[in-house]
């Protein structure tokens, strides 16, 4: 494969090189302005489809792109507030004048629904005018939109995770989910959470709070300063990286535009919002400035759980000429709070307790396109970001201990005289993560002309990554700790942890052949990441990873009445590593403490402990990253606005990153009963000894997570009906994921052997399987009657079934197992009949298959726009279900329902 690549890129830059002044790009000036009053229109955004090729207008509206026509050419005009807007360029145009709409209602076309441009791949756009109409609270509720999407409650209350492209979630998969904001990556790849009774979650706690290895919390992104966003679960460029799951890609508001007020409630949330793009001067530009708020608390018993946000954006653009050349500007600043950070339940009020979860985000970001149009070079463009997070959680604690617990204090393994904790007390812990990342960005680009047939572009680019964790971690009271075990975690502070250094480098060529009624697109590109940094024993330490990315597209045209239609057949294939997170690359040393003596009297003076220390260490050297092979197959048809969209993939997740469960054998002196009668405080020489066996359980990252994916997505597209004045809009898929996770597991029975502990772990090669598959149809009925300003929506959603069971072949044997000792031995039964125990016994119930059966849901929205000022919307979710109750592997019966409710949303233009 390496080789291919090698050589098609040699041979593109051969032709490159031979061809570049052969067709000399040609200059095709334009201008945009207002359609309803002929003002010039500022930083719109032309992009030509064909070529690849994108610019801005200046403040005039004036714009130039340097390309030589052959065939003919759209050019598709976005702009803040502006209806999108297609035009074709012919041969021999040498300048153009485009007047676009200002968004309304009563604009004979109102696209509501994702936008569906990619001809080499499954990615979608959802533009401004489409956000603006289904508002949504969050981020992740976009996903909804797209084949295999569901919807059903909106609060944010919980930090889920994303998923993609499966039934059900997995930590792999929403770590892998990449996410840029105007081009700048966001992750939170420096985030710990080292601290017995939390390490191994995702969060925290239940509601989200403080978020490692699940990727970006999405709930932080406000969608009201969004402009448009794509996404794309297939193959992706070249240029986007460390990832394994697809991406998300967020356009921030730009240009001048008017004074936007937007507010929106229902039972679960609510929201406002404020915007505005200022003309500044020519010479200065423009500036969005916006905020939001929003509060979100499903069940006003759970304080704790709600999520409140405060975001401000701001982002500047100009356009100057320096040294005769054209250059865009971007200057963007964020900044997020959560507010109400003292939160409360039933349980905490009871209890006395305090607590407290704070998060901020602030990003600043620049970036500089200068426009050459040299013979080898056609731009040029730098970015570079400061992103710093602080996101701390603070518990005042009430802990209750059941048993007798020993306090941990040793420090060193060995035996150490120790103390008993109280039977309950009131503690304290933090946990205090404040990453910081630099990011920075080098591209350049080539377009041009092979003939008159062959069109080319050419990407190089670089980055360099930089995250640090200036956090104290976690802060514990080890004289009280908050989660009592006979294992402790005596936390670094983050600021002590290595940063996270990575550099990639990538290349990506892309060729489009057209003649006459066939169009062949191609797109193949290679990146190559490295980890530096690291410790020198951790194999990944100036590993270089290779990964390719392969898409190609057959389109055949031809007329069917009097209008085009198209038929284009694409096959993608591509391979993606989401590195570790700084979690995963530096956990912190594990203190077992084992009771070697414990004289318990009712006396406290006469009470003696002893413990037994052993520290184990779990990092791992041979951590890898996650790797995923995508490959996806995909047809689509147009004709006079119908589309019909069907792609079918394959994906291949080896090396999911988890905390697994081991054992490492482990042995102490065990004094366990009085020679003789004492008097006084005895010692360790009044108790017989004998010495015990047993093994240290360890949860150490491992590439031990497999996730499977395949499936069907489809999408038809009806455009307007005139008798009933609506387009319809049908999608959904059949997902079919297997999940399965440590290879090999290890088991040790609960089971005494005399006065020792079961002396033998079992090591199975067979693992568990979970089996799931879902099939859905979601369907929005767009009415839209420009008469009367108003767009009335119907989505129906039908989940046609989901299913989910685990597999029977799980080994009820081991194939070896470890002693006391540590050495491994084959399993025989006939040797030993101790090894009888090792056999692994489960319910039949277990494997039992959950179906649910056929459910559907009905939402409604309407929005009326009474003037160019006031919108107004209402919606009803939920309010018809079919939900019938199911049994499920246990044989309980469930019942998936959502509450209905019902909302209004109003905006306001000035």
């Amino acid at each position: 494969m390496k080789r291919f690549f090698i050589i098609f890129f040699g041979v593109c830059f051969f032709l490159f090189t031979c061809c570049t002044n052969l067709y000399a790009s040609t200059p095709i000036k334009g201008r945009i302005t207002n359609t309803k009053n002929g003002e010039a229109i500022a930083f719109a955004s032309i992009y030509a489809r064909e070529i690849g090729k994108s610019t801005v207008s200046d403040i005039d509206g004036n714009f130039t792109l340097s390309f030589d026509i052959k065939q003919k050419i759209h050019l598709q005009i976005t702009c803040l507030g502006y209806q999108t807007k297609e035009v074709v360029l012919v041969p021999g145009t040498k300048q153009i004048h485009v007047s676009i709409e200002e968004q309304s209602m009563g604009l004979k076309e109102v696209v509501v629904s994702a936008q569906y441009r990619d001809k080499i791949g499954s990615k979608a756009t959802i533009e401004q005018e489409a956000l603006e109409y289904i508002q949504p609270t969050s981020l992740i509720d976009i996903f909804a939109l797209l084949p295999g999407g569901k919807m059903g409650d909106t609060n944010m209350q919980n930090g889920g995770l994303v998923n993609s492209r499966q039934v059900g979630t997995d930590l792999s998969s929403s770590f892998g989910m990449g996410l840029t904001v105007n081009g700048i990556p966001q992750h939170n790849d420096g985030m710990r959470i080292q601290m017995s009774g939390v390490i191994g979650n995702y969060a925290a706690d239940g509601e989200g709070n403080v978020r490692v290895n699940a990727g970006t919390d999405l709930r932080t992104i406000s969608t009201d300063h969004i402009q448009s966003v794509t996404i794309n679960r297939g193959i992706s460029s070249a240029k986007e990286g460390n990832l394994s799951s697809g991406s998300i890609d967020v356009h921030v508001k730009q240009g001048a535009s008017p004074l936007k007020v937007r507010t929106k409630f229902d039972p679960q949330n609510k929201l406002a919002y404020l915007g505005k793009g200022f003309y500044l001067s020519e010479k200065l530009g423009t500036l969005y400035a916006g905020f939001d708020i929003v509060r979100s608390q499903a069940d006003i018993s759970d304080a704790r759980g709600a999520y409140h946000r405060i975001t401000g954006q701001l982002n500047w653009n100009n356009q100057r000429r320096w040294w005769g050349k054209k250059v865009d500007m971007n200057v963007s600043g964020s900044y997020i709070t959560s507010f109400s950070n003292n939160k409360t339940d039933e349980l905490i009020e009871s209890y006395h307790e305090k607590y407290n979860s704070h998060y901020q985000h602030a990003t600043f970001s620049g970036k500089l396109k200068m426009t050459l149009n040299k013979a080898w070079i056609d731009d040029v463009e730098l970015a570079a970001s400061y992103d710093y997070t602080q996101d701390v959680l603070k518990h005042h604690k009430h802990v209750i201990n059941r048993t007798v617990m020993p306090l941990q204090q040793s420090t060193e393994e060995g035996e150490h005289e120790g103390t008993y904790l109280p039977s309950t007390y009131d503690t304290y812990y933090e946990i205090d993560n404040r990453p910081l990342t630099i990011f920075s960005e080098l591209n350049a680009h080539k377009y041009g002309l092979l003939n008159e047939n062959w069109n080319y572009s050419i990407l190089l680019g670089g980055s360099y990554n930089y995250t640090k964790n200036l956090g104290d971690g976690a802060v514990v009271d080890t004289n009280r700790p908050p989660f009592p075990s006979e294992e402790f975690i005596r936390p670094r502070k983050n600021s002590d942890i290595p940063a996270l250094v990575n550099q990639a480098g990538y290349l990506e060529a892309k060729l489009r052949y057209r003649r006459n009624m066939h169009e062949w697109n191609n797109s193949l590109g290679i990146r190559e990441v490295m980890m530096m940094n690291l410790p020198d024993s951790y194999s990944l330490q100036h590993k270089m990873l290779f990964e390719p990315r392969l898409q190609t597209a057959y389109t055949l045209y031809h007329q069917a009445g009097r209008h085009e239609m198209s038929h284009t057949i694409r096959i993608g294939y591509g391979v993606e590593n989401k590195l570790p997170s700084a979690d995963y690359l530096y956990p912190d040393l594990v203190y077992h403490d084992y009771i070697a003596l414990n004289a318990y009297f009712s006396d406290p003076s006469k009470r003696l402990l002893i413990t037994n220390t052993k520290i184990q260490n779990p990092v791992n050297p041979q951590l890898e990253a996650n790797r995923n092979v995508k490959m996806e197959v995909g047809y689509d048809m147009r004709w006079k606005g119908l589309e019909l969209n069907l792609t079918a993939f394959h994906e291949l997740m080896k090396g999911g990153i988890e905390y697994f469960t081991s054992y490492t054998p482990a042995h102490y002196t065990y004094y366990y009963q009085l020679k003789n009668q004492v008097d006084g405080r005895p010692t360790r020489d009044d108790f017989l000894a004998r010495e015990m066996y047993t093994f240290m359980s360890l949860r150490q990252p491992a590439n031990s997570a497999k996730t499977e994916k395949r499936g069907l997505e489809y999408r038809i597209h009806i455009p307007n009906i005139s008798a009933i004045k609506s387009e319809i809009e049908i999608n959904g898929a059949y997902y079919s994921t297997i999940y399965s996770s440590g290879v090999p597991v290890m088991y040790r029975p609960s089971v005494m052997v005399g006065d020792q502990m079961y002396p033998y772990v079992g090591i199975y090669d067979g693992f568990d399987k979970q089996y799931a598959s879902s099939f859905n149809t979601n369907c929005w009925i767009n009415t839209h009657l420009p008469k009367w300003k108003l767009i009335f929506t119907n989505f129906i959603q039908i989940v046609w079934f989901q299913e989910s069971h685990l597999s029977t072949d799980v080994d009820e044997y081991p194939e070896h197992y470890m002693d006391t000792d540590g050495k491994i031995h084959p399993f025989d039964l006939t040797h030993d009949s101790q090894l009888q125990s090792l056999k692994r016994d489960f319910l039949s119930s277990r494997y039992n298959k959950t179906r649910q059966p056929v459910s559907l849901l009905w939402n409604l929205k309407a929005t009326k726009e009474f003037n160019e000022h006031v919108k107004l919307s209402f919606f009803a979710n939920n309010i018809v279900q079919i939900s019938p109750k199911y049994k499920d592997g246990n044989q309980h019966t469930v019942r998936n329902w959502h509450k209905p409710f019902f909302g209004a949303e109003l905006m306001i233009s000035l």
